[in-house]
């Protein structure tokens, strides 16, 4: 799923130093984007592993790299 920019206002407590090592991964030069991109990041990979779980012991992995 693709997520619309909808933002809201918050003031929140942030780890600092998370906050720097996420700003290096995503290479980002704010703060805002920096969080922006790893909550869409985390909301993304629920949705992978949501479909995986989804089909748990309904793909025979031999049979897929064949």
């Amino acid at each position: 799923m693709v997520y619309m920019a909808n933002y809201v206002k918050k003031t929140i407590e942030l780890d600092e130093d998370a906050l720097k090592a996420v700003r290096s991964i995503f290479e980002t030069k704010t703060d805002k984007d920096a969080v922006n991109q790893a909550l869409r990041l985390v909301a993304e990979e629920e949705e992978i592993i949501r479909s995986h779980a989804s089909l748990a012991g309904k793909v025979e992995l031999d049979t897929l790299f064949e």
